[in-house]
């Protein structure tokens, strides 16, 4: 029987390994004692099996295990000598940490990242969209409340779930992370905040001569006629709070800001007509909440229509 042609090129496993060096990891991971009492189930051979377990989308060690197994002349060639048991996988999990993947990962990223950004050919990204960072996170509510802590109220009935949350920070010229962390459900982003923007918030009380204006939309302490579900704060103190009845978009907010503290650059834009058709334009995105944000009773207070 002939040779089989319908399976051209390299397995998509074997593509994406082209671009780590086994040296660099193996070296990674005995800088971090990740290679200590290790006799055949190296940092190279984890971090193969864990990305085939990624790829074929696995949920178990025993899942893993059975099907290196069943692949195994496959894997040969990769440098796994000899096939992982559960019990070798799991030690491995606990006993490696989470530490040396994420150097890996940033040194690939530091490797790679010129040619992941989308001016790496046209040159036509702004400087700011290079400077951007752009800071998200997700939920996963997959564990008990003893393991990692949970988000939010407690239901009325049942318990609370916890649940583990990623957080991930990216370039805004790029398409992949810069960096990702993994933390209890009830962690905030702030700490992923550069530490320039993170020491300017805790010096705000030093500069409490200094005007801040700040725009909030909140719906967890939303209560009509108290506390509105969108409101402008005046000030360090939280009592300053106007009411709005109109969602702001980021430039309008900055218009909003321009106006009413930079009079004198503002003067000299309205003379020159220079913002006449983008102020109209720029206002009608600012859309009306429904009846389940702005309540009938808070019109009857004075607030920003």
């Amino acid at each position: 029987m002939g040779k089989g042609t319908h399976f051209l090129g390299q397995p998509i496993l074997n593509q994406l390994l082209n671009y780590f060096n086994k040296q660099n990891i193996l070296q990674i991971s005995r800088e971090s004692g990740g290679e200590r009492y290790v006799k055949t189930f190296n940092a190279w051979c984890h971090l193969t099996v864990m990305l085939y377990a990624v790829i074929m989308r696995f949920d178990s060690l025993r899942e893993i295990t059975s099907a290196t197994m069943m692949e195994w002349r496959k894997l040969a060639h990769l440098g796994i000598k000899e096939l992982p048991r559960r019990s070798t996988l799991s030690d491995a999990n606990a006993r490696r940490s989470h530490e040396i993947f994420g150097k890996i990962y940033q040194g690939l990223y530091l490797a790679y990242k010129d040619k992941l950004s989308s001016d790496s050919r046209s040159g036509k990204v702004p400087r700011w969209m290079k400077k951007l960072q752009i800071i998200d996170s997700t939920t996963i509510s997959l564990f008990s409340n003893l393991v990692f802590k949970g988000v939010g109220r407690n239901p009325k009935t049942g318990k609370k779930k916890g649940g583990m949350k990623v957080h991930t920070c990216i370039h805004g010229n790029e398409g992949v992370p810069c960096d990702v962390e993994f933390t209890s459900a009830a962690t905030h982003d702030h700490f992923m905040l550069c530490p320039d923007y993170s020491q300017y918030l805790s010096e705000m009380r030093l500069n409490e001569h200094a005007l801040y204006i700040r725009y909030d939309e909140d719906s967890k302490d939303y209560m009509p006629g108290i506390h509105s579900y969108a409101h402008i704060h005046i000030g360090l103190g939280n009592s300053i709070r106007i009411p709005m009845s109109v969602s702001l978009t980021p430039t309008a907010f900055i218009l909003f800001i321009l106006k009413h503290v930079y009079y004198d650059i503002w003067v000299i834009i309205k003379r020159k007509g220079i913002l006449d058709g983008i102020i109209k334009n720029y206002k009608s995105q600012c859309v009306y909440f429904d009846r389940e944000h702005w309540k009938t009773e808070e019109e009857n207070d004075l607030f920003i229509k």
